[in-house]
């Protein structure tokens, strides 16, 4: 279905000419018609206007499309790895490892030394303002929707840390970013054609890296530690201080600290040229590694509710040939029963005294067990636990919160926060400011489900769903920040 879709956006963006740019005449329409123009004139400028404006929602949502299809064509390669037997459940846990230990550290540091410094914080703290408050959003309203889910469905608030983490950490780096440097026309959508194609698409991309690095270090160290249900400082510790986190602090520090150094000491970066490439390259397996056990992980869980279905049909059968067969040879009885005319009463009388003896039996059984009794309490507890699934309208409530809400909360605070109150005029900087609240959940979160070990094909069904919506979603958002920056 993807590999069609791609095909078909592809097919679309080319009749129409790649990414068409709203000229200027046509921002609005009542200044494309001049006052000594004939009707007709006016008339056909107005279709030209609208058909511009077309052409221009039909490429933003190619470019939406685009965007998130690579990655989920990826994830389908992963699911025919899953399906072949190359990257089966046992070895998820040894490729979540690498991603942690290795590849993900060397993608933080590859991209976020090089671009870290002063003076380039101070210029972002837009972005710096925007994630405490998307955190402080989605946490509260992540505690606030599991604590009334629990009330409803019982045992759903053992998905706190989940819907938690789900709802407060967004897609703010792969899919914009992917989605700014496919666009063209946006020089002239963000009125700076001055500026030129290559030099904004090397701003956005600068912006759009150091907000990631800030986004990984909250992600690892408040995220994770709250997936991972810890209770206590020393566990916070100890779940903070992992590769990612501490790769991302050596940017950081490391980073702001490189240019005294390097005047200080005059150091020759020439001679580190073959480590940083080594480093850069390692890091570039990161994403990869992470569509494809997300893959893998979608195709278990797929697997696994197709087998769930059979095995309540399978059930469902079994019962009603048991009834079946059950008042067959109850019918006699009842027969007999009716010719003698037994009250009511008297039948539920006979019904709880044959319960009450078969309860007595077994409680006699495992009285000559005592060990029979806690052991097998203890395995219908952990049975309910584990089989307590995320509600289903959870799937309708994540995109909503986060992709639907999230971009509106990050508009309103560009705009009438950062841009009216505060005075910035700098269009790509609130654009990606506007962008980190717009995304689904990070796809960090299935490696973090997956090393934890709680919630790991709930969070992939999840992410399957929202990265679904964000193909209209994306789309949408972004046509909206661009008519609010106009």
């Amino acid at each position: 279905f993807w590999l069609k879709a791609l095909v078909v956006i592809s097919a679309v963006r080319v009749f129409l000419g790649a990414s068409l740019p709203r000229s200027k005449s046509c921002k609005r329409t009542s200044n494309c018609p001049n006052a000594q123009n004939t009707c007709a004139n006016r008339q056909s400028k107005q279709v030209s206007c609208a058909m511009s404006e077309l052409s221009l929602l039909l490429s933003l949502g190619g470019d939406s499309l685009m965007a998130v299809t690579s990655p989920l064509v990826v994830c389908l390669v992963g699911a025919y790895c899953f399906r072949s037997g190359f990257l089966p459940a046992a070895s998820r846990k040894v490729v979540d490892k690498l991603i942690v230990e290795a590849t993900m550290p060397c993608l933080i540091i590859s991209k976020v030394l090089p671009a870290m410094n002063l003076e380039r914080l101070m210029l972002i703290w837009p972005l710096l303002l925007m994630v405490p408050i998307m955190l402080l959003y989605g946490l509260s309203l992540g505690a606030a929707l599991a604590r009334c889910l629990g009330l409803v469905y019982p045992g759903a608030s053992q998905h706190r840390g989940l819907i938690m983490v789900l709802l407060a950490f967004p897609n703010t780096f792969i899919i914009p970013l992917t989605m700014c440097l496919a666009m063209p026309g946006l020089p002239e959508l963000l009125g700076l054609e001055d500026l030129g194609i290559h030099a904004l698409q090397k701003e956005l991309a600068l912006f759009f890296i150091l907000g990631y690095s800030i986004w990984v270090l909250a992600m690892w160290s408040i995220g994770y530690p709250i997936l991972a249900g810890v209770l206590s400082f020393r566990e916070w510790r100890q779940k903070a201080l992992n590769p990612p986190a501490l790769a991302c602090l050596f940017s950081i520090l490391v980073g702001l600290s490189w240019g005294y150094l390097n005047s200080a000491m005059n150091l020759d970066l020439s001679k580190l040229a073959p480590v940083l490439h080594a480093v850069d390259f390692a890091g570039q397996a990161c994403v990869p590694l992470m569509l494809l056990n997300l893959g893998s992980r979608l195709s278990d869980s797929i697997s696994e509710i197709r087998e769930n279905m059979a095995a309540k049909s399978k059930a469902k059968m079994e019962a009603k040939a048991f009834v079946d067969l059950e008042a067959a040879f109850e019918n006699p009885n009842k027969q007999e029963e009716d010719a003698l005319d037994i009250p009511g009463e008297a039948r539920s009388e006979i019904s709880v005294c044959g319960s009450t003896a078969a309860s007595s039996e077994e409680s006699s059984s495992q009285a000559g067990n005592p060990a029979a009794a806690p052991a097998k309490a203890s395995a219908i507890a952990a049975t309910a636990a584990a089989e307590v699934p995320l509600p289903k309208v959870v799937y309708v409530l994540i995109p909503l919160f986060r992709q639907v809400f999230g971009s509106l909360l990050a508009a309103t605070i560009a705009i009438l926060v950062f841009r009216n109150a505060c005075g910035i005029t700098n269009k790509p900087l609130l654009l990606v400011s506007m962008l980190q609240g717009a995304g689904p959940p990070m796809i960090n979160i299935s490696v973090m489900t997956g090393i934890s070990g709680s919630g790991e094909k709930e969070a992939a069904k999840v992410l399957l769903v929202t990265y679904s919506a964000s193909l209209i979603t994306w789309g949408a958002s972004m046509a909206i920040f661009l008519y609010l920056l106009q």
